[in-house]
């Protein structure tokens, strides 16, 4: 009886530990004008996940990284707001600042048969400078363990070649880039070789990659993405690896 009770112990812990972590979205929204009559707009839109709910390590795992996004480990995100509008306005009434500024985050999530978990970062701003600037970052977790998954985590070095070589073939094809050299082209590969970025989202029809400005062009040349399908790099994941329960 006590190993039957041992047993069903451990199946409701293991359970809990791989489902997906509770959340709601926390949204905040300021504008404030200063003297001069510019305007600095802060829009905020992220998850906050239950860490006395199910899979609490990973819940406090993604709330730690959502902090860390909005630079807030050490303050709320009302704080943060406070001293961003104080500074606004104090530059502002000194130095003249003309011109409106704003900032926009979300970060929203996405669950891939309960079993891998992203975490999509889009935001764009204007503090100053040339010109506005926007990215899309995307970070995702095992469910299971809470494991942060790095592109070499899912393939070993020799698949991966074999994922690469998928990719630029899209990569060329989406961009008309056939048999033309990346360089001469304004591409900024390191020796001119096309790679995937370590920037990408599991989903459930394949992988997404996205390259923000500057990455591997000028901001002018825009943004780049690469989408591979699985049916496309099936023989490249392995039985061992996170993709596996993916394609089956």
């Amino acid at each position: 009886m006590k190993k039957f009770l041992f047993l069903i112990a451990i199946f409701a812990f293991t359970i809990s530990y791989s489902q997906v972590p509770e959340y709601t979205t926390k949204k905040v929204n300021r504008t404030e004008k200063n003297k001069a009559g510019s305007e600095l707009a802060l829009a905020y839109s992220f998850p906050v996940f239950n860490e006395n709910g199910p899979n609490p390590n990973l819940a406090k795992t993604l709330n730690k990284k959502v902090e860390e996004i909005l630079g807030i480990e050490n303050q709320t995100i009302e704080e943060a707001v406070d001293e961003a509008i104080g500074s606004f306005v104090g530059l502002s009434e000194e130095d003249e600042i003309a011109g409106d500024w704003y900032q926009n985050i979300t970060i929203s999530v996405e669950v891939v048969k309960n079993h891998i978990l992203s975490l999509e970062t889009n935001q764009d701003e204007f503090l100053g400078g040339a010109h506005p600037n926007a990215v899309a970052i995307f970070d995702n977790y095992l469910i299971s363990t809470g494991e942060r998954l790095n592109i070499e985590d899912l393939f070993s070095g020799e698949q991966f070649l074999k994922v690469n070589s998928a990719g630029e073939e899209i990569f060329r094809k989406n961009y008309d880039l056939v048999g033309k050299d990346l360089s001469y082209e304004g591409f900024d590969f390191e020796d001119g070789n096309f790679v995937l970025t370590d920037n990408f989202k599991v989903t459930e029809k394949g992988l997404y990659f996205f390259y923000n400005t500057y990455s591997i062009a000028p901001y002018s040349a825009g943004t780049f993405e690469v989408e591979i399908p699985y049916t496309k790099i099936q023989t490249s994941i392995s039985k061992k690896s996170p993709l596996a329960i993916l394609v089956q």
